[in-house]
């Protein structure tokens, strides 16, 4: 259980190290969710999360939590 926390923990770390991994322009236009999105999501107790656009910036919004 730990061992997979920790990946869980790299892999968003990963995709979170930059935000067009998290949450790219054409993702939120779109209001699709993205893997860096959803895992950071996940990280946070949330089920799943989906881009949106913000003052003209992408950012992922995390639901269900």
């Amino acid at each position: 259980m730990v061992t997979k926390g920790i990946v869980l923990f790299m892999l968003v770390i990963l995709f979170a190290s930059t935000d067009a991994a998290t949450c790219g322009y054409d993702d939120a236009k779109l209001n699709r969710p993205t893997i860096g999105c959803i895992l950071s999501c996940k990280v946070q107790g949330c089920e799943t999360g989906a881009c949106y656009l913000r003052d003209s910036r992408p950012i992922c919004v995390c639901k269900r939590c």
